[in-house]
């Protein structure tokens, strides 16, 4: 089921729940919230 969607500088992103998951869908990839999270959190510590 599709959450939200958002054109980006990559074109299309998607928020979807799949498999009772968040998954953030693009036309180049796709990534699990917790992973996807996780490395986003560790990015906005180092910068």
């Amino acid at each position: 089921m599709s959450v939200a969607q958002r054109t980006g500088r990559t074109g299309l992103l998607e928020v979807r729940w799949e498999a009772g998951r968040l998954v953030l869908n693009s036309a180049q990839s796709n990534q699990s919230f917790g992973s996807l999270h996780r490395v986003w959190a560790e990015v906005h510590l180092i910068v």
